[in-house]
């Protein structure tokens, strides 16, 4: 996929190399064509609304939930509401918590910014992942090539949080560790102050 350019979620659906049992929920949040302002509110949130039941929908045999924001995850206290357009870029953690509530665990995308560094801005938003939602905060796994990327991983369930901490660990010592960096929480990892 990466050699021949077909870089997206729809390329590795078709392509089976997750596995049989993998389920997969495509269908963008699109909110274009509803009134802008106060006229379009309600408009817009019973989109979204609608968009995270067939999410529910399309996923309810799966255990482990990944979801892909272009820019990652928002608490529901966020400045900027779910109803806005540009909020369609956004999860917002009591949506990610419908998933959570029925036992599933959750990995989330969550783009870096230059709020701070990159390991305060991981154990912050494993927080507020779990300040927002039924998880126990696993780990954040961050990207180290190109911006800086976050992968939120939360567990519905102790037998969950162990495996996906097994898995993590094994991580850290496979060839993947130079491009893929584990932040525990409560951990400091080495080096930093």
């Amino acid at each position: 996929m990466v050699s021949s350019g077909r870089r997206s979620t729809a390329a590795l659906a078709g392509s089976g190399v997750l596995g049989p049992g993998t389920c997969f929920f495509g269908d963008p949040l699109d909110l274009a064509g509803l009134p802008a302002g106060r006229a379009g509110q309600a408009g817009r949130l019973d989109r979204r609304r609608g968009w995270l039941r067939r999410a529910l929908a399309a996923t309810t045999e799966c255990d482990l939930i990944f979801a892909d924001p272009d820019n990652g995850i928002r608490p529901a206290t966020h400045p900027v509401p779910a109803h806005r357009a540009k909020a369609v870029k956004h999860a917002y953690l009591g949506e990610l918590a419908e998933f959570a509530r029925r036992g599933q665990s959750v990995i989330v995308y969550h783009h870096g910014d230059r709020s701070a560094a990159v390991e305060q801005q991981a154990r912050g938003r494993l927080a507020d992942f779990a300040h927002g939602a039924p998880v126990e905060p696993v780990a954040a796994v961050r990207a180290s090539r190109g911006s800086s990327r976050l992968f939120l991983v939360g567990a519905a369930s102790a037998a969950h949080a162990r495996h996906l901490a097994d898995s993590l660990a094994g991580l850290q010592h496979s060839p993947w560790a130079a491009e893929l960096r584990v932040y525990w929480p409560g951990r400091r990892s080495p080096g930093v102050r």
